[in-house]
């Protein structure tokens, strides 16, 4: 009897819930309209604090554009074909595959996140504002990449080990 792969369906799963997390918060955002008492307590004046009101303006409107939202529904539609292939056609392979362009997809979304990021930031002109937005974004973006890219040398290892595995059993027969 083969062992199940349980990291494959660990993995699944955390991406799974991550996708719908991500699926709930396009769908239930709104533009942010920040209370006076917190662009006191951010010490911003009344033309800083229109702009930082048009910052957040220009990122929601960006980030929630058409294109954006076929990222998120064909991403959706490749993690769902892996969780078809992997527990209800129990094919491996296909589990794999499909999992490993999921992923690849999750990196080009990112990237795509990252070029808009930087599009939003010009309107932002408040250098204090400006460098933390910078280095939030920096810290999700490095936390995002180094773990795509940890699912995605697992899968892609297991998957190789996989193979050498099953070219050894026909080899010895």
């Amino acid at each position: 009897m083969k062992k199940k792969p349980i990291y494959l369906y660990v993995l699944v799963i955390i991406s799974s819930v991550l996708s719908l997390l991500g699926v709930f918060s396009y769908f239930t955002a709104s533009p942010k309209k920040p209370e006076a008492d917190q662009l006191k307590m951010m010490g911003l004046d009344k033309q800083q604090a229109s702009q930082y009101q048009t910052f957040l303006d220009k990122s929601f409107t960006q980030f929630h554009n058409p294109l954006a939202l076929l990222l998120i529904i064909c991403s959706l539609v490749i993690l769902g074909a892996s969780i078809y292939f992997l527990f209800f056609k129990k094919d491996l392979l296909w589990a794999h595959l499909a999992y490993s362009a999921y992923l690849i997809f999750g990196l080009l979304e990112l990237i795509y996140n990252r070029i808009l990021s930087g599009q939003v930031l010009a309107y932002l002109t408040i250098p204090q504002l400006k460098e933390l937005q910078i280095q939030v974004e920096n810290v999700a973006y490095i936390f995002s990449l180094v773990f795509q890219s940890l699912f995605l040398a697992i899968v892609l290892f297991k998957l190789w080990r996989q193979q050498r595995i099953l070219e050894q059993e026909e080899v010895s027969v």
